[in-house]
């Protein structure tokens, strides 16, 4: 059943079995990861192994915190958690490009900004999509959406 232990694992048996698909086509071209909202906790995991096999995350509607996943949990495991996940997310040294909308009422764009400024790495943009919210972003950006991941991708 679904679970954030078992999406974390998921997230590394998915990553195996691409591997295995990119191989036996063929494919040598550069592989990214990419988490939406909650989809970030997978990006998070891949991303900070540092796995040669990667060469950029890119987080949409991200927050570098846990949230609700502490729930239930005693105020000291909660926090212990919570310190242990932000420093996943800060130890990313792998190329990373945020995006986020401006008016996001579900991870306040203050959020996203200090996730992104805590990556570890020299090599991360960030795209606030003016007037978007959580789940918008195409609908009012699409056009600088789409040019930021190439961007980030092809240079």
């Amino acid at each position: 059943s679904p679970s954030f232990t078992t999406m974390l694992s998921d997230a590394n048996t998915v990553l195996e079995a691409m591997r295995i698909v990119l191989g036996a086509s063929g494919f040598q071209g550069p592989v990214y990861v990419m988490g939406r909202s909650m989809g970030r906790h997978s990006a998070f995991e891949l991303a900070a192994k540092e796995d040669p096999a990667i060469n950029g995350v890119i987080i949409e509607s991200g927050r570098p915190s846990l949230g609700q996943f502490t729930g239930g949990l005693s105020p000291q495991q909660a926090s212990e958690l919570e310190e242990a996940y932000r420093a996943k997310a800060a130890s990313i040294s792998i190329p990373v490009l945020v995006i986020h909308g401006e008016v996001d009422a579900l991870v306040p764009l203050a959020d996203a900004e200090e996730m992104f400024r805590s990556f570890a790495s020299t090599n991360k943009k960030m795209l606030t999509v003016a007037g978007a919210g959580h789940n918008d972003l195409l609908f009012k950006g699409m056009d600088e959406y789409f040019t930021a991941i190439r961007d980030f991708i092809f240079g």
